[in-house]
């Protein structure tokens, strides 16, 4: 309730969001980011993490192309990432997922900070 009356008080912001979620524990978050910026909030916290992204092309029913997974809590971001990818198995096939490789240090990894992978393991 208290996002609610911050908005009609027109004080939710991205500072807001990084407060209530640091209050209320949060560890991830799964958000349509574009909507924080076009309802004027201000964006996400920089805080957090991006761990990866979902996307459906030709989308006509979620709030959006792409979901992102966030880690609200840095320290959180190696144990997402795993499930994360674990769970793309799970996924319709035409889900095409990316994931977010700039908080990995693996000398095997290649240098570009995204991997995208449409085709399940």
């Amino acid at each position: 309730m208290e996002p609610a009356r911050l908005r009609l008080k027109k004080l939710y912001n991205t500072e807001q969001i990084y407060n209530l979620a640091r209050q209320q524990g949060v560890i991830i978050a799964l958000a349509y980011d574009n909507w924080f910026v076009k309802a004027g909030f201000g964006g996400l916290p920089p805080q957090w993490v991006e761990v990866g992204k979902w996307s459906i092309s030709n989308n006509v029913i979620t709030g959006g192309n792409t979901v992102i997974l966030y880690a609200v809590d840095p320290s959180a971001y190696g144990e997402l990432a795993k499930n994360f990818m674990l769970f793309a198995k799970e996924l319709p096939v035409n889900v095409k997922r990316s994931i977010n490789l700039s908080e990995v240090n693996v000398s095997s990894q290649p240098d570009e900070n995204q991997q995208t992978d449409s085709n399940r393991p």
